[in-house]
């Protein structure tokens, strides 16, 4: 008998989330803030990640709970002993504070799949000062696009779009005059791209 794929179990998008100290290595796709931070990920029906976000401070930030609220968004409850440092924009008032954050709709839009090559983009460091270098690698050569977007996927630098050979590349990325915080670093071509969140010190 021939069965029938149920694409509205696919389609069907949760979010679940915790605690983790863990830079990009196995599912995780972005780099730790701190000692721990607050891991978000949407999932499909059937356990595939379509979406994740690493929030967190310098120290130690820990998740316990996520609730949907009226307007489609999230708000995440749990504790921080971070000060003022990449996501976290409060004090500390103590050792240990409750921290809550609030994800709106358009914070986790997912992005489509793309059947084609991953280039395997890697930011060192994240965070950034002022300079930093993105490694990737080409399947065959391409004129890559290489842009900066801002939460809400406002373009707000272009590197260059440029043709480049098929093999490893290193590229210089200068972000002088860029406002701190995070952003998406995009590598797009006309098949497929990588996004990588980096954090501008």
């Amino acid at each position: 008998m021939k069965c029938k794929k149920d694409d509205s179990i696919q389609n069907e998008l949760r979010l679940v989330g915790g605690s983790s100290d863990s830079g990009i290595s196995g599912d995780k796709t972005e780099a730790s803030q701190g000692g721990s931070d607050y891991w978000v990920v949407k999932l499909d029906g059937l356990g595939n990640i379509k979406w994740q976000n690493t929030i967190g401070g310098y120290f130690y930030d820990h998740l316990n709970s996520i609730i949907q609220i009226t307007d489609g968004g999230y708000l995440l409850g749990g504790y921080s002993d971070s000060g003022i440092s990449v996501d976290k924009t409060e004090v500390s008032e103590g050792i240990y504070d409750h921290w809550v954050v609030k994800l709106f709709a358009e914070d986790f839009t997912v992005l489509p799949d793309i059947d084609s090559d991953n280039y395997g983009a890697l930011v060192s460091p994240n965070p950034i000062l002022d300079l930093a270098t993105l490694k990737y690698d080409l399947p065959k050569g391409e004129i890559i696009s290489l842009y900066l977007t801002d939460l809400t996927g406002k373009t707000i630098h272009t590197f260059f779009s440029e043709n480049r050979s098929e093999g490893k590349h290193n590229e210089e990325l200068i972000l002088q005059g860029i406002a701190g915080g995070p952003n998406f670093l995009w590598l797009a071509t006309s098949r497929n791209f990588n996004v990588v969140k980096i954090i501008k010190q």
